[in-house]
């Protein structure tokens, strides 16, 4: 894929045409809808990166909040073994 992209005078140039030439409209058609499809694009990753950031945020806060009180925000991970059967402890 190249990063070629028309020139003002060659989309004034499809403009000028659009009315008689059907090749002309499409073009200029899909230069429109790509560009939305770019805007949309660039609105979902500006508000994806201000969400994450906002997480972020939050989590630092509630980390900072909790050494502050000497309490630990992750809960301590228990052992793996399994209780032993009922059996095994006479009752």
């Amino acid at each position: 894929m190249t990063d070629y992209r028309a020139t003002p005078d060659q989309w004034a140039y499809q403009e000028h045409w659009a009315q008689e030439d059907g090749d002309a409209a499409c073009l200029l058609e899909l230069r429109d809808r790509v560009q939305s499809l770019e805007d949309d694009s660039w609105k979902q990753a500006e508000s994806t990166s201000y969400c994450v950031d906002a997480l972020v945020k939050r989590i630092e806060a509630l980390e900072a909040n909790s050494r502050r009180e000497g309490k630990r925000l992750r809960p301590r991970i228990r052992s793996r073994r399994a209780d032993p059967p009922a059996s095994t402890l006479g009752v």
